[in-house]
C-alpha cells in the first residue's frame, strides 16, 4: 500500500513538475518574457512569477489579511518544495518506472485529447436551429405512445395445417392456459409452465415480448395479442381465454407497462446540447485517431496474439464474459427510459410522475430452453 501510494505521489510530481518546470521555461503565451520575473532559483532551475500567479489562482491568498504576508511567502516555499521533490524524484529515475510512465502517458493522452478534440467542439456554438433540427430528426425518442411488455405461451400451429390439427392445439392452448390459473400463484407458474409447453415465437423466440405500442411496434405485434395485452391492467395480470393469431395460440401474461409521454422541444433543448456535443466528441475523436493511424506504420502479430489469448484462457486470467440478458429492446437514448435500459447512460430531466419502471418478473424462455437470467440492478472517482 505505501508502494502504491509513493508511486502516486512520483505521478503528481512528474505531472505537476511537467506544469512548473514547464511554465517555468516557455510559459504561458499571454505573459510578455519581460513581464516574467524571476522570483526563486532551484538547482539552476528558474520558477518564474507567471508560475506564481498561476500557484495562487488555485490557492490564493487573502492579501488584505494580517499574515498575508506570510501566506504569500508560504506559497511560495510550497512551490520551491514541489519542485525540489520533482527534481529528487528525477534524480531517482521514479519516472522511469513502468507504472509511473503509464500514469504519466495517461495524463498526456488526457492533455492531448482535450487540446485537440475537446476545446474545439465545447467552445462551438450550437445555434438554435441546429437543436431544433436535431429534435425533428429524433421524435420519436421525445414522443412515446402507451407501450405493454407481455410474457407469452405459444402453441404454434404450421401453415399446412388441417382445420381438425388447428382444433386440437387449440385445445392444447386452452388446457394449458387452464394448468396455469389453477396453480396456486398463478403469475409464478407461467414461467415455468412456459418453458414446459411454448414453442418460440419467431419475433422473440425466448418468449419475452418487450415492450411494444397499441400497433405493435417495433416488433410488430400480431393485433389480436396487442389488443389483449393492452386490456390487462397491471403486472401479472393474464388473459383469460387463449388469443388466435397468425402463427398459432397464444396465452399472455402482463409484465410491465409504460405510460404515454410527450417532451416538447423546450423541455429537452439543454438535454439536447449535451447530446450533439458528446456525439460530436465521439466523432471528431475517432476521426482525429483514424488520422493518426493512417499516416503511423502499426503491425500486429495474429499469430503471436492467438497463443496469448490461449495462453490467458488456459490461465484463467481471461475469463469469458457472462451472457447478457437484455429484457427490453432497445428504446430511444434517456427520455423517461428506466435506468436498465440501454442508452441510459445520459439521462435527460426526468420522467413525469407516474412514468417509474413496474418491477419486472422474469423473462419467459421456450420449451428446452434454459431461464434466461436476471438482468443485474442499474449500476468513486478514481484518485
Amino acid at each position: 500500500m505505501r508502494k502504491k501510494t509513493y508511486t502516486w505521489a512520483v505521478v503528481v510530481l512528474s505531472v505537476l513538475g511537467l506544469v512548473v518546470s514547464g511554465c517555468s521555461k516557455s510559459s504561458d503565451q499571454s505573459v510578455s518574457e519581460a513581464d516574467k520575473l524571476v522570483i526563486a532559483d532551484v538547482n539552476g532551475q528558474e520558477i518564474t512569477s507567471d508560475v506564481l500567479e498561476k500557484y495562487l489562482a488555485a490557492r490564493p491568498v487573502q492579501m488584505n489579511a494580517d499574515n498575508s504576508a506570510e501566506m504569500f511567502k508560504k506559497r511560495v516555499d510550497e512551490i520551491i518544495v514541489d519542485e525540489l521533490l520533482y527534481q529528487e524524484a528525477l534524480r531517482l529515475k521514479l519516472d522511469q518506472e513502468p507504472d509511473t510512465r503509464q500514469r504519466i502517458r495517461q495524463v498526456l493522452n488526457q492533455k492531448l485529447s482535450e487540446e485537440q478534440i475537446n476545446k474545439k467542439v465545447l467552445q462551438r456554438k450550437i445555434e438554435q436551429a441546429e437543436l431544433q433540427a436535431y429534435y425533428d430528426s429524433h421524435l420519436d425518442e421525445f414522443n412515446r405512445p402507451e407501450m405493454v411488455r407481455l410474457a407469452d405461451v405459444l402453441i404454434a400451429v404450421p401453415k399446412d395445417a388441417t382445420p381438425d390439427q388447428r382444433a386440437e392445439l387449440k385445445q392444447k392452448a386452452e388446457t394449458v392456459l387452464a394448468e396455469i390459473m389453477a396453480a396456486s400463484s398463478p403469475s409464478i407458474s407461467f414461467p415455468q409452465l412456459a418453458r414446459k409447453y411454448s414453442d418460440q415465437p419467431e419475433k422473440y423466440p425466448k418468449g419475452d415480448t418487450g415492450f411494444f405500442s397499441q400497433d405493435g411496434k417495433p416488433i410488430g405485434m400480431d393485433p389480436a395479442v396487442a389488443e389483449a395485452g393492452f386490456k390487462l391492467e397491471k403486472s401479472g395480470d393474464i388473459a383469460n381465454a387463449v388469443i388466435e393469431a397468425g402463427d398459432g395460440f397464444h396465452i399472455i401474461m402482463q409484465t410491465g407497462k409504460h405510460p404515454a409521454f410527450n417532451r416538447p422541444f423546450e423541455q429537452v433543448a439543454k438535454y439536447l446540447e449535451r447530446r450533439i456535443r458528446n456525439e460530436e466528441l465521439q466523432k471528431k475523436r475517432d476521426e482525429f485517431v483514424q488520422e493518426l493511424k493512417t499516416k503511423s506504420k502499426i503491425s500486429t502479430d495474429e499469430k503471436v496474439l492467438a497463443q496469448v489469448q490461449e495462453k490467458l484462457k488456459t490461465s484463467g486470467k481471461m475469463k469469458p464474459m457472462p451472457p447478457v440478458n437484455r429484457p427490453m429492446p432497445p428504446m430511444p437514448a434517456g427520455i423517461g427510459n428506466p435506468a436498465s435500459m440501454p442508452g441510459a447512460d445520459n439521462p435527460p430531466p426526468p420522467a413525469p410522475a407516474g412514468a417509474a419502471n413496474p418491477a419486472q418478473p422474469p423473462p419467459v424462455a421456450p420449451a428446452g430452453a434454459a431461464n434466461p437470467a436476471q438482468p443485474p440492478p442499474p449500476a468513486g472517482p478514481s484518485n
